[in-house]
């Protein structure tokens, strides 16, 4: 059984004890966040098959009661602390995944207990779920999901901050050990543009560096994203590395060039910037180990290709780019291309 944490501003089923959250922003706003955990039987299954519990983290928001207010978000990350402080699990750090386009928030939950199993990790597994539907009508639920991708990032700002706080709470010792990494897939990448913006807007021009590794999947977002301050270039300042994972034939992505009309994403053709990207940036071009796997979109590789796989795996280990098997440098380019 495995225990994965998550964040999200979705509204909960039921007011009181939810055991599910829907496919639209919560109520109250859409900054407004709930925090918990979900047991999932972890045996290898991908997520739409998956069984779960759902729990909601307590919280008491009345600061007259005994022991004064305390926070869902509060009770989830001590009980994060106390486990990474805990030597007999061994655990290797967090990981902290953002889904795409298209998931309701269970199928998102079992998609970070698969991925944990395919990758064969070692982390304390955090979810965060912005309110995509998962409702698999392709055309209509793409704009409403890019919407709310939007409005989530407030919200995803104030989870990852209160992340950065958790990672305060740790000793000299433990802050050292414990790597926190940032896996973002699809349209998660354009939610994350947002959540930069509401962090700097919260905290100032200058960020810290919470995560070791920053992985974008086959990200939705603008090939220029790394160019200007108003979309994604101050993310460099968040991670020690940002590997950035794209895909000529990535049919998804074709259809969101079609829909919004800007033929040029990320995930397709890499950064527009090429050689001239900082160092910490790393491009991997996974065109051709995308036909290796069985899905007919190449916009699942990152988790159905095990050359991408292995390769996810280096980076997470924190493998120098220039090593990890099956990589070839693309001089023309400045990046790594993913052979057969």
């Amino acid at each position: 059984m495995l225990t994965v944490y998550y964040g999200t501003n979705r509204a909960p089923n039921r007011v009181r004890k939810p055991t599910d959250f829907l496919g639209r922003l919560n109520p109250e706003s859409p900054r407004e966040l709930r925090f918990g955990k979900a047991f999932v039987e972890n045996d290898g299954r991908d997520d739409t098959e998956s069984k779960m519990t759902i729990e909601v983290a307590r919280e008491f928001l009345n600061p007259n009661r005994p022991g004064g207010r305390v926070l869902g978000s509060e009770t989830m990350f001590r009980e994060i602390r106390h486990r990474l402080a805990d030597k007999s699990e061994n655990l290797d750090g967090v990981l902290l995944y953002i889904h795409g386009f298209d998931y309701s928030f269970k199928e998102a939950v079992g998609r970070v207990a698969y991925l944990h199993h395919v990758y064969g990790l070692n982390y304390v597994p955090l979810l965060f779920s912005w309110p995509s539907e998962g409702e698999k009508t392709l055309w209509r639920s793409y704009f409403r999901d890019r919407d709310k991708a939007r409005e989530s990032g407030t919200a995803l700002a104030r989870g990852v901050l209160k992340l950065r706080d958790m990672i305060r709470g740790l000793n000299a010792e433990e802050r050292c050990d414990v790597p926190i990494h940032l896996m973002v897939h699809s349209m998660g990448g354009y939610a994350l543009r947002q959540a930069v913006q509401g962090m700097r807007s919260e905290s100032g021009s200058t960020l810290d560096r919470l995560f070791h590794e920053i992985i974008l999947a086959a990200p939705d977002e603008d090939d220029d994203t790394f160019e200007h301050d108003y979309k994604l270039r101050p993310l460099i300042q968040l991670g020690r590395r940002i590997t950035v994972y794209h895909c000529r034939t990535d049919r998804a992505l074709q259809i969101s060039d079609y829909t919004k009309g800007t033929p040029d994403r990320l995930g397709s053709d890499g950064p527009k910037a090429g050689t001239l990207l900082p160092n910490r940036i790393e491009v991997v071009d996974c065109s051709l180990a995308a036909r290796d796997d069985d899905d007919i979109s190449d916009h699942q590789y990152y988790r159905t290709s095990e050359a991408v796989r292995a390769d996810i795996r280096a980076v997470l280990g924190g493998q120098s780019g220039d090593t990890i098997e099956k990589r070839k440098f693309v001089p023309q380019s400045g990046s790594f291309r993913i052979e057969r």
